[in-house]
């Protein structure tokens, strides 16, 4: 027989208060954690109730900076402020059009005396068709406006003008 155990990797703690009686009562659970961080709630409803200064306590995990019942207020206040400005993203994001793209790309290997075996320049059109995303040898990335382009070309051309042995094609 093979037994196999699902981990679930998600940190969790729960807090507890201490009573006039010594025993502790569970008022708050926190989940999670990764780049939006964790998700916090009161499990008893009783603690919405009790002063900000009101001192907790982690049951079965560290504090984790959570300290008092005005500790996980905040907690839950900034979780708050998150979700809502996801919802506004995706509200933002459902409501325009999206459009899909083929962009055109030229690639060509540098086989020269000055450049690795594996060196390349790799060109993209911009979708909007105004410029071109230069990839140079997994090294650079250049994006550049065709006004930009434009400026560089002169440039060189002026440089060119000045140098008999260089002329730009």
């Amino acid at each position: 027989m093979i037994c196999l155990t699902i981990k679930n990797n998600k940190m969790s703690t729960t807090f507890a208060v201490i009573l006039k009686d010594g025993e502790s009562r569970d008022i708050a659970r926190r989940v999670g954690g990764g780049v939006l961080g964790a998700e916090m709630w009161f499990t008893d409803m009783i603690a919405e109730l009790l002063p900000d200064a009101t001192e907790v306590y982690p049951t079965d995990n560290t504090a984790q900076d959570i300290h008092t019942i005005g500790d996980i207020r905040a907690h839950i206040e900034k979780q708050q402020k998150v979700e809502e400005g996801l919802d506004a993203a995706e509200e933002w994001i459902n409501t325009k059009d999206i459009e899909m793209s083929s962009r055109q790309t030229a690639f060509v290997r540098l086989k020269d005396a000055w450049h690795n075996p594996h060196d390349y320049v790799e060109v993209t059109d911009w979708t909007n068709g105004e410029g071109w995303d230069i990839a140079i040898s997994d090294k650079k990335i250049i994006s550049l406006h065709f006004t930009e382009f434009e400026a560089i070309k002169a440039l060189i051309e002026h440089l060119g003008n000045q140098y008999e042995c260089y002329t730009p094609k």
